[in-house]
């Protein structure tokens, strides 16, 4: 996997494909293999995307973590690759980083893909926030079965079984095992701080949000709809009820919309 240097931090990236360049950003306590496994590649779609700091191989300089410095190594690895344009997007943290790159580099970007969003102009809610910070805890003592006992971990259980499933899946991953301030710190922040900064997005814009979904609420893709005036919101099944329809819908609309966005 090969590797660049932003702002002094080690990154790693893939870049696969040779048509349209897209960068699709993963989410929180995820990787490129998330990307991997969710996006099947296209012949007129060139794939690229990172291991965003303090994720997969990627190192981390927890002084300047933020949303803003994810966004800055994104455009560094546009530079080092010689990218002077492309269409962005990701999921959940990687959207919240595609929406923050949209504000702060509009003429960098084609297209804007928004994937299960779960900021908005504000932190997450706390108890969100609280159950991150809980398996932050459990992950520095790598107390998997500790975590999953908590009465926070079992109401999330009976609310998304895919859900638990992606908390407890970080004990698994030697990223979060080792770089769990993660789940600490970012919940707690967000992506930009007002809301009418979107009215200045003008970037066709196509968000993908799932009802009965906990950590990315549907209302969270209406909210981004409602402000930023060039965009379309589609429905995706949620991960419990279809995982596999979930899979191909987004598949399908992010085709559709890269490769023939005036359908949209």
């Amino acid at each position: 996997m090969p590797e660049f240097v932003s702002n002094g931090v080690i990154l790693h990236y893939i870049d696969e494909g040779q048509g349209e360049p897209f960068i699709f950003l993963h989410g929180l306590g995820g990787d490129t293999k998330q990307i991997l496994t969710s996006f099947d590649q296209d012949p007129k779609i060139r794939l690229i995307s990172l291991d965003m700091q303090g994720h997969g191989q990627s190192q981390v300089d927890w002084d300047n973590y933020n949303f803003s410095t994810l966004a800055d190594d994104v455009i560094n690895l546009m530079d080092m690759l010689k990218l002077d344009k492309v269409s962005i997007g990701g999921i959940s943290m990687g959207a919240a980083v595609s929406v923050n790159l949209a504000l702060r580099y509009p003429k960098k970007i084609k297209k804007l893909l928004l994937v299960r969003p779960a900021w908005t102009d504000k932190s997450m809610d706390s108890d969100k926030i609280r159950l991150f910070s809980l398996e932050a805890e459990y992950l520095k003592n790598n107390d998997r079965q500790g975590f999953v006992n908590t009465e926070e971990y079992m109401a999330l259980k009976n609310k998304s079984l895919y859900s638990a499933g992606s908390f407890s899946g970080g004990f698994n991953t030697k990223a979060s095992l080792e770089h769990y301030d993660k789940f600490k710190i970012l919940p707690a922040q967000s992506p930009f701080t007002n809301v009418e900064e979107l009215h200045n997005i003008e970037i066709p814009t196509l968000i993908l949000a799932c009802k009965r979904d906990w950590v990315h609420p549907y209302e969270y893709g209406e909210y981004y709809q409602q402000h930023i005036k060039n965009s379309i919101l589609k429905e995706l099944p949620d991960k419990d009820s279809d995982a596999k329809k979930h899979r191909e819908l987004l598949n399908f609309y992010i085709k559709e919309f890269l490769n023939d966005g005036e359908r949209f």
